[in-house]
């Protein structure tokens, strides 16, 4: 009679599967901090600013445009600042060549 069922062989080992290591992440050195400015002496208070732009070179109806108008009210720095001005927007406005801060 036939079967309807195979009988399975015996029962071959099956190789394992190999085992990979994983390659360690890539340690990223730090990114070297610029040293911090002392910006009360980069720009001390008595130092008069000068506006050099003909207008006001930031965008209308933004904080920063409010800001740099500060400036024209101002005759120094320590006016800037109690006005509201910050030493990093003067200092950005100094590098981006808007201003320019002289001893008197």
């Amino acid at each position: 009679m036939l079967s309807l069922f195979k009988k399975k062989s015996p029962a071959t080992p099956q190789s394992t599967p190999k085992v990979v290591p994983l390659k360690p992440k890539a340690i990223k050195p730090k990114k070297k901090r610029a040293p911090r400015r002392d910006f009360g002496q980069v720009y001390p208070g008595h130092y008069v600013i000068k506006v050099i732009t003909a207008i006001n070179p930031k965008r209308p109806g933004t904080k920063a445009h409010e800001m740099f108008n500060e400036y024209y009210k101002s005759k120094d720095v320590t006016e800037a600042l109690i006005n509201g001005v910050t030493y990093r927007q003067i200092d950005y406005d100094v590098q981006h060549e808007f201003i320019e801060v002289v001893p008197k």
